[in-house]
């Protein structure tokens, strides 16, 4: 997110109607600091959970993530 964060937040920024363009970056930026904050803690904790640095450990992270992602992506639609 960080290399490429000026970007989108422009775009962001752009494309939000006028009149709530303050809200949307708020929005924005809340989400995106939520998730970095969120993500490596979950990452960790399912890695521990799983036993450490496996193949095993990896591929359920990575599918609690994922998870995640298609859970948020319900609440959006």
């Amino acid at each position: 997110m960080w290399l490429d964060s000026s970007s989108l937040t422009a775009g962001a920024a752009g494309t939000a109607e006028p009149s709530r363009r303050g809200a949307t970056l708020a929005v924005h930026s809340t989400l995106s600091y939520a998730g970095g904050f969120v993500g490596p803690l979950m990452m960790g904790w399912t890695l521990d959970l799983s036993g450490g640095m496996s193949t095993v450990g990896w591929g359920l992270s990575f599918s609690a993530i994922s998870a995640l992602m298609l859970l948020a992506l319900i609440a959006f639609w």
